[in-house]
């Protein structure tokens, strides 16, 4: 079986990402990494894993605050590390970085959530369409009448690892499937979360070494169905 590089093997840098930031970082044993591409499916992973890891639908935590984003250089990283090493329950945190440069721990369980890269596109636009700051919108996704085509056909290239494309997300894509195999590495689909949310649920509570009864499994899914989260997305 393929083995994995400890502690990252490349560097992703961007106008948001650095995955520098990670020099640092303390893990725990039963640290558990969201990863995913930029707005596919990240906070419903996240709000799940946390129902999961608190154990009640009413924990009043903000996915963005309780779990950080480690290689986002939106705040100093001494700032991030803090936030994680004061916490004292099960820690989850968030990553939009492929899996070879962020840090791999086989005591560790890594959560990775795929969806179907068209709808990723359109998951991407409508963000970009969103920010406040259209000069970082502008940057990180294509735009105008011919943007599908650009996404479609742009390259990477170096030092600009958040410029979204179809070709950064084959990239993040192809370095978890080769890993799919390991013990702690539990790929999803995105379509699964809105086809059968108890079942991926559930699948989650299994990779996470959680159990679940039919009561908390049902108060669960209701709580993070796609209208619910959405409600509070946009509350």
């Amino acid at each position: 079986m393929a083995t994995h590089v400890q502690p990252p093997g490349a560097s992703y840098l961007g106008p948001i990402t650095d995955t520098n930031r990670w020099h640092n970082f303390q893990h725990r044993p039963d640290d558990i990494f969201i990863c995913t591409p930029p707005k596919c499916g990240t906070t419903w992973a996240q709000a799940t894993c946390a129902m999961l890891v608190l154990g009640t639908t009413d924990h009043g935590h903000q996915p963005g605050v309780i779990s950080p984003w480690i290689d986002a250089a939106f705040a100093p990283i001494d700032e991030y590390l803090a936030k994680v090493e004061a916490q004292t329950h099960r820690r989850y945190i968030k990553t939009h970085t492929p899996f070879d440069g962020i840090p791999y721990y086989p005591e560790c369980t890594y959560l990775v959530v795929l969806p179907d890269p068209r709808d990723a596109f359109l998951s991407g636009s409508n963000h970009r369409d969103n920010m406040n700051d259209q000069d970082l919108a502008l940057t990180s996704f294509p735009n105008g009448d011919n943007a599908f085509r650009d996404w479609l056909g742009e390259r990477r290239t170096e030092g600009a690892w958040d410029r979204f494309n179809l070709a950064a997300f084959v990239h993040f894509f192809r370095t978890y499937w080769q890993y799919r195999d390991l013990d702690n590495v539990h790929l999803f689909h995105y379509a699964d979360l809105k086809r059968d949310l108890p079942g991926t649920i559930s699948a989650m509570a299994g990779a996470l070494g959680i159990v679940l009864d039919d009561a908390q499994l049902s108060s669960y899914a209701a709580a993070a169905s796609f209208d619910n989260m959405r409600r509070q997305r946009n509350g």
